[in-house]
């Protein structure tokens, strides 16, 4: 009897010691980025410094699921699929399943209702950058 009260002990320690390790930084960013999001406005300052220029939008979100899979609907148009992940905890990559579109932005910010994206990129020859700012869609 002494033997299984002791037997008993020793495993309830040993299960209490065996917690899960916390999720990565990548993994606390997907998991905040799970759900649809609309995209209300882009800002464009190019070149790189100049003031940002901001262009309204309406009908476009981007829904990340928690599956890797991300659907787009830009403008009201047929919704478009794409793989998605985070490459660490700032960098968001999705691309087509055939490789033609690969986007890599940097998460400038995160909360639980806005979200901020960023990508560099070269317009009229000038290096600049373009900031999405998207609101969160509440779950039905």
């Amino acid at each position: 009897m002494k033997k299984l009260i002791i037997f008993a002990i020793l495993s309830i320690s040993v299960l209490a010691a065996c917690k899960k390790d916390p999720p990565s930084p990548a993994e606390n960013t997907t998991n905040k980025l799970i759900g649809k999001w609309n995209l209300n406005s882009t800002g464009d300052a190019y070149p790189l410094g100049s003031p940002e220029v901001k262009t309204m939008y309406n009908n476009t979100s981007y829904d990340f699921k928690g599956n890797g899979v991300m659907i787009l609907i830009l403008n009201g148009s047929q919704p478009m699929e794409y793989s998605w992940k985070m490459l660490d905890a700032t960098t968001l990559n999705y691309k087509d399943a055939n490789g033609i579109i690969d986007n890599t932005f940097t998460v400038v910010s995160l909360t639980a209702t806005d979200l901020t994206l960023s990508k560099s990129d070269f317009k009229n020859g000038s290096q600049g950058e373009t900031r999405y700012y998207f609101a969160k869609v509440p779950a039905p």
